[in-house]
């Protein structure tokens, strides 16, 4: 039986997901870089929904919504060289 995304993520065991899509939810931890309209998991290019783009405001920690930012890069040790 499949389970819709939202209903998923209020599951106990998925409590660190944040949602950044209506198809998407990641781990806080594996984000290697944030723009205004797509997110960086890992290598991969995941797109941030509309509806969504507070929730990756408040990753950022920013705090005025409209202050304009281009990238993020956020330093995880596989970041570290």
């Amino acid at each position: 039986m499949l389970t819709p995304l939202g209903n998923l993520l209020k599951e106990k065991a998925f409590r660190t997901f944040i949602r950044i899509h209506r198809s998407y939810a990641i781990q806080k931890h594996f984000i290697k870089e944030i723009s205004a309209r797509e997110v960086m998991v890992n290598d991969m290019l995941l797109p941030v929904g509309r509806s969504y783009k507070e929730t990756i405001r408040k990753i950022c920690f920013v705090t005025q919504p409209a202050l304009p930012y281009t990238v993020l890069v956020i330093n995880t040790p596989d970041n570290y060289q």
